[in-house]
């Protein structure tokens, strides 16, 4: 009896000496993982053009031309990875910086160029295309966009916009030339009418001065020196807004530059000119003889 209860002790013991064993294995357990890696690949076989830059009249700001049209060259390098016979299509728009991108070409505000030109390549991922706008003198001043877009076989459109400023154009063009024709003493001509147009993009008042000859220098207080016997002083030779008025009620030239009252040129807006006409009448006085000559001023300022 007493051998059997010492068995049973030796089998407890040994359950209790392998759940120990167990817990401790388990407990200093440290657990490892395999890392493999795999190399990856893919071949890309198109994408899209982009414009990676732009230049507007070649970094300098605007200055347009009087009574006509100035080139503005907006040049933009394209960047196509497969070359520029990708290249579908390239188009830009000069715009205004208020105005939007989109509309018809409005010689005020917008300018378009559906087909800009390839003019070389850079190198062998960049090609250089430009886009000229001819803008007319009558274009508003202030801050200007140009826009270039470029679409790929892709079919996908990419765009850049840089800006740039059209400067105030404060101009007129006037007549060449007045002839009185024939006249004798104590004559008063006709009417001589004289057309100013506004060939700038800004609103204009006009003032007007003359002196005797080619030269202030010379012929201040005049308006018409003469070869023989007195030269025609600056009060003989007048103006007015009405051909019709007689000599007397019209306003006498003067030597210093006199605003022309009730006269305004206002900006152009269409293929209209903007036009002011005014009336020139000459009294003869006693003594000039031979061809006279003289000159008149016309000032153009902000209106």
């Amino acid at each position: 009896m007493q051998a059997r209860k010492q068995g049973f002790g030796w089998v407890v013991a040994l359950f209790i000496l392998a759940i120990g064993v167990t817990l401790f294995l388990r407990m200093g357990l440290v657990e490892s993982y395999d890392t493999t890696t795999l190399n990856t690949q893919v071949n890309i076989t198109s994408s899209p053009a982009s414009v990676s830059s732009i230049a507007v009249n070649a970094g300098a700001s605007v200055n347009l031309s009087e009574g006509t049209t100035r080139s503005v060259l907006c040049n933009a390098t394209i960047t196509d990875y497969q070359g520029q016979p990708d290249i579908d299509k390239v188009n830009a728009t000069f715009f205004r910086s208020n105005e939007s991108v989109f509309g018809a070409q409005d010689n005020n505000t917008r300018y378009t160029n559906s087909s800009c030109t390839y003019e070389y390549a850079a190198d062998s991922l960049n090609f250089v295309y430009y886009c000229t706008f001819d803008v007319v003198y009558y274009a508003y001043n202030g801050s200007w966009n140009c826009s270039v877009f470029v679409n790929s076989t892709l079919n996908f459109t990419n765009n850049m916009t840089l800006q740039t400023t059209i400067f105030p154009l404060y101009a007129i063009n006037v007549n060449s030339t007045i002839d009185f024709g024939n006249l004798s003493v104590f004559d008063s001509s006709t009417a001589i009418p004289v057309d100013v147009t506004n060939f700038g993009n800004q609103r204009l008042n006009l003032s007007v001065y003359g002196y005797g000859g080619t030269s202030n220098a010379t012929g201040g207080g005049k308006a018409f020196n003469c070869p023989s016997g007195s030269n025609i002083s600056i009060d003989n030779l007048r103006y007015s807004l009405d051909g019709s008025l007689a000599w007397a009620e019209m306003t006498n030239l003067t030597s210093g530059a006199r605003l022309v009252q009730n006269v305004s040129l206002e900006k152009q807006m269409a293929d209209v000119a903007i036009i002011n006409t005014t009336y020139w009448k000459l009294y003869v006085p006693p003594n000039p003889f031979g061809l006279c000559n003289g000159t008149i001023v016309y000032d153009a300022s902000a209106g």
